[in-house]
């Protein structure tokens, strides 16, 4: 690559199986805030690898040189921190992941846009690459069929600007509107609302959701009384909400399904949740058998346990 700043020609591709699945985790990200993005991919059989970031047709970073050695057929992995060769951060822009394999029979190449920001403004991914029209989100993203099932059923919203910024946290009271839409619960949304618990306020856009929830078991309060409706939602506290509004009739789980789910006093309230996670291959669990319980829950993340509830 010349140390980055010479012009690389794409490899010829002959056959286009060699790559397969590619995706981007954290498309548009700030790496001034220590954010990172990760391009994925399998290789389908063993062959020389090659990742790069290109701004245009120029390379400005390499995460993976091509040396002499194959690599053996899998699912890889490269993190980019933002920076150039020359370690700075480089320019908000939108820039392109570039995976190439040889096999030395066959060769492949295929990309992924990825934004780079430190100004919370969003530039946007070209139109043809743009996952259900929104501009924070291109068809290479692990959301993007989760995302397109719920625009489609006008479940999940987008923001005024276009984007839909799925790696933004979500709160108790969003989530609790988006469970109750998704389940096609009724709602009427005319009308006044007064406070369902002492700190949520009469009237506001949550009251008819909050309603229903607590009419229907959905989503409860706290044992003081609060609902904590801009709290964040973490990630076992959405199963339960999730599972319970679907009426599923869950059994008591007595092993531990996740490396990171002992049982014991503190984790025996969501257990049964776990293992149905578990089972049933939700809230991607089942990549490391790993379920980050108290994570906060993003948008993205959100929209994915729909899809995958309802797909498996």
């Amino acid at each position: 690559t010349n140390g980055g700043t010479g012009y690389v020609d794409d490899w010829a591709s002959t056959n286009e199986d060699l790559i397969r699945n590619l995706r981007v985790d954290n498309e548009v990200f700030r790496p001034n805030n220590g954010e990172r993005s990760t391009v994925s991919f399998n290789l389908s059989r063993s062959a020389k690898l090659r990742v790069e970031v290109l701004d245009g047709t120029r390379v400005i970073k390499s995460l993976r040189n091509t040396d002499s050695s194959n690599q053996s057929s899998g699912d890889y992995s490269y993190i980019w921190d933002g920076r150039d060769y020359n370690g700075n951060i480089a320019p908000d822009a939108l820039y392109q992941y570039r995976v190439m394999a040889d096999d030395g029979s066959d060769t492949d190449t295929d990309r992924a846009y990825v934004e780079l920001d430190t100004n919370g403004t969003i530039i946007g991914f070209p139109s043809g690459s743009r996952c259900a029209g929104y501009r924070d989100v291109s068809t290479s993203s692990p959301f993007c069929k989760a995302i397109e099932l719920m625009s489609k059923k006008k479940i999940f919203e987008g923001y005024s600007d276009g984007t839909f910024r799925p790696y933004e946290k979500i709160n108790r009271a969003e989530t609790t509107k988006v469970v109750v839409l998704a389940l096609d619960y009724d709602v009427e949304t005319t009308g006044y609302f007064g406070r369902q618990y002492s700190d949520t306020v009469a009237g506001a856009w949550y009251a008819p959701y909050l309603e229903v929830a607590k009419r229907n078991g959905i989503a409860t309060g706290y044992p003081d009384g609060t609902f904590r409706p801009a709290s964040t939602i973490n990630r076992v506290e959405l199963l339960r909400v999730f599972l319970e509004a679907n009426h599923l009739n869950l059994s008591n789980c007595s092993s531990q399904p996740f490396e990171d789910t002992p049982i014991n006093r503190d984790t025996d309230w969501y257990m049964k949740y776990a293992c149905y996670a578990k089972y049933n291959g939700l809230m991607n669990s089942e990549y490391n058998n790993r379920l980050y319980p108290n994570d906060a829950m993003t948008r993205g993340d959100v929209a994915d346990l729909f899809y995958d509830f309802e797909v498996k």
